[in-house]
């Protein structure tokens, strides 16, 4: 919808004024990558739950690993139309008119959570001229292994139960891929996570596939970059929940302060007045612990 792909170009202006120093670039290839189906309510409160689902990559290199949209690669595409709404802005004194196409489908997240050194937890989101990123607190899962087995495609896998940021999950993990990882933020048992849902059933990691990347090795994992941007976590929030509240004027605003006057609209014409974000209600997160 046009809020989201307006959001994720034009966020870049307040974080400008925010950025917290650079660094250095350190690198990281692919040995293995496995994709889940990420399935999520964000909105419980309605009587009709409406399901959020991506396709969630978990790239695994020899000292970190990277969590992002199988189509992350996608938002290259929105980065060039974002370069050409500038071009067309130097063309007619300060104005962009942006236009979004009309399909109500999600947009591939521009959000990878890196696990550095696979202890460190770095949030890194890809903005059209550049990353911004904040570091997050990394909350060790103190994991009860149950004596349940299931075979999830291939692998014979071991249940466990976990308390992570206020909501319990209940994971299956491959003993057999002796890698301490897992989708989003999910890490620390005995073999890599396959699947995993909470208690309310509203967060679902489903396992899709697992292979082996070293033939064709990709690299992985930005860890630092000298063109990245860094801000603190609370400010990040801030503006999720501004954009969330009123995103035309949240985005009209940041424009404004930039010196940019903006028109946004779908394809048809049709005024993004007539979109509304909906507010999420089911945080993933509960708690910080």
């Amino acid at each position: 919808m046009v809020y989201k792909r307006a959001f994720r170009i034009f966020i870049f202006i307040i974080i400008a004024n925010n950025c917290q120093g650079q660094s250095k670039n350190v690198m990281d290839t692919a040995v293995y990558k496995a994709l889940y189906s990420f399935e999520y309510i964000k909105d419980t409160n309605k009587l009709s739950f409406t399901m959020y689902q991506e396709n969630m990559a978990l790239y695994i290199g020899k000292s970190n690993s990277s969590y992002r949209s199988d189509q992350y690669e996608s938002i290259a595409v929105r980065r060039e139309e974002f370069k050409t709404a500038l071009a067309a802005q130097k063309n007619a004194g300060g104005n962009i008119n942006f236009q979004a196409p009309n399909s109500t489908g999600a947009n591939p997240s521009p959000e990878e959570i890196i696990n550095a050194g696979f202890t460190d937890l770095r949030i890194r989101i890809i903005m059209p001229e550049n990353a911004i990123y904040f570091n997050d607190s990394t909350t060790r899962i103190n994991w009860t292994i149950a004596d349940d087995t299931a075979r999830i495609g291939t692998f014979l896998c071991s249940k466990a139960y976990g308390v992570f940021r206020g909501r319990k999950y209940t994971a299956w993990f491959a003993p057999q891929i002796p890698i301490s990882a897992g989708p989003w933020k999910l890490a620390g048992l005995p073999g890599l996570i396959l699947e995993a849902v909470d208690s309310s059933q509203t967060i679902k990691f489903r396992f899709l596939s697992f292979e082996n990347t070293s033939f064709s090795p990709k690299s992985i994992v930005n860890v630092k970059s000298e063109s990245d941007k860094q801000i603190l976590k609370t400010d990040y929030r801030k503006m999720v929940a501004a954009m969330a509240s009123d995103p035309i004027k949240y985005i009209e605003t940041l424009a404004a302060s930039r010196g940019i006057k903006m028109t946004l609209s779908t394809i048809n014409g049709l005024p993004a007045e007539n979109f509304k974000r909906a507010k999420n209600k089911n945080p993933m997160e509960i708690s910080e612990k």
